[in-house]
């Protein structure tokens, strides 16, 4: 090849440390064309609960999208006694079973559900009604990782607050404590604390 494109500059670096003086281009991915309809049509704000948090994770059920860790805080919120909803939005895969045990292994199956995969009008929805979205992600001992997830850009396009991780490209689209907030990967106590506060 001639050159490679890449969407992150994560990814840029890496692979330049693989195959040094090759030519890598980095081109960040924008919304689809869907979505940016949807948005044209709406104001960015839905109605969002004032009392109650509706938290709201988009995504494959796999273990590198950190649902588990967002589980996990939810149990720590409702120790604490807060307020909230929680909606994890995606197709079923190898952490749908666990993430379903721990749910009620932890009493939450009134206040956590898991969803299928949606139709961008519906998550659009979603993202409209959530007051945090939140995307726990992780580096994989296999090295699997997200570059910079599209759900975030989406749920930002929305102007919903997002919490997430700062994993590979993520901080090159999340400013912390600017446009949204970093927590340490794999801490539920973390995770509740920014999304409560």
């Amino acid at each position: 090849a001639r050159f490679a494109v890449t969407c992150t500059e994560t990814n840029r670096t890496h692979l330049l440390q693989v195959a040094p003086g090759a030519d890598v281009r980095r081109v960040y991915h924008g919304l689809n064309a869907d979505f940016t309809r949807l948005l044209a049509a709406h104001a960015p704000n839905g109605d969002r609960p004032s009392r109650e948090l509706r938290l709201l994770g988009v995504g494959r059920l796999v273990h590198k999208k950190g649902f588990d860790t967002l589980v996990a805080a939810c149990g720590v919120l409702a120790e604490r006694g807060v307020p909230f909803r929680t909606t994890i939005v995606g197709p079923d895969d190898e952490a749908g079973p666990g993430l379903r045990a721990l749910v009620a292994e932890l009493g939450l199956g009134d206040r956590v559900q898991i969803l299928g995969q949606m139709s961008q009008a519906e998550l659009f929805e979603e993202y409209r009604l959530a007051s945090a979205f939140c995307l726990p992600c992780r580096v994989m001992d296999d090295g699997d990782r997200d570059g910079i997830p599209n759900v975030l850009a989406e749920a930002m396009a929305c102007g919903v607050p997002v919490v997430t991780t700062p994993i590979s490209g993520i901080p090159e689209l999340i400013d912390n404590g600017v446009n949204g907030l970093l927590v340490p990967t794999d801490s539920p106590e973390a995770l509740a604390d920014a999304l409560a506060g």
